[in-house]
């Protein structure tokens, strides 16, 4: 099989994680390097029908979010990544994949949280009503440590060290490290 084949590289972590940050910091990385790459961002608020319903329900349009049922509620998130398979296909053709859990303790990250930037699919609003439920939050962290240790593909980067966050630099560079570890770049 070639070498060329494409890598899936997945960030994934609770809200406030510093998901975004590390992407951009990735992406940046693999321009400088000159490592031909595609980047997908979800939920796709302004490019998708469902993108646009999911800003809606996190904006609480849509109702409590305790009060719906998580099964519809996980649908638009799944037809909205569904809607690009095609364009990732098109960018990848994979047989390995790689998920990178950036991992911070829920309490922490209920602070990182509060010192977002304005976001355009709230339209004024500060927190969306995932990021403003504590309980879920806490649930989520759980789930995620759960997910973990059922995964092989799953890789956790520890974003604190002797209770302080890293940089935002020293996380990039434990990105870096794995996935070369992994054999991604």
């Amino acid at each position: 099989m070639s070498q060329n084949l494409g890598k899936l590289i997945v960030i994934e972590g609770t809200d406030g994680s510093g998901k975004a940050t590390q992407s951009k910091l990735l992406l940046d990385y693999l321009k400088k390097q000159k490592i031909s790459h595609a980047y997908f961002d979800f939920p796709q608020y302004h490019k998708s029908f469902f993108g646009r319903f999911i800003g809606k329900f996190l904006r609480g349009e849509l109702g409590d979010a305790g009060n719906l049922n998580p099964y519809l509620i996980s649908l638009p998130y799944a037809v909205d990544r569904w809607q690009a398979g095609p364009a990732i296909k098109k960018a990848l053709l994979t047989k390995k994949n790689l998920v990178l859990f950036l991992y911070v303790p829920y309490q922490i990250s209920m602070q990182l949280i509060q010192q977002k930037q304005s976001r355009q699919y709230l339209k004024g609003k500060q927190l969306d009503i995932n990021e403003s439920n504590t309980k879920l939050l806490k649930q989520v962290d759980e789930t995620y440590l759960w997910l973990l240790k059922k995964n092989p593909h799953w890789v956790r980067v520890d974003c604190i060290e002797k209770n302080q966050l890293l940089s935002r630099q020293e996380i990039h560079q434990r990105i870096v490290r794995t996935l070369q570890d992994h054999k991604c770049l």
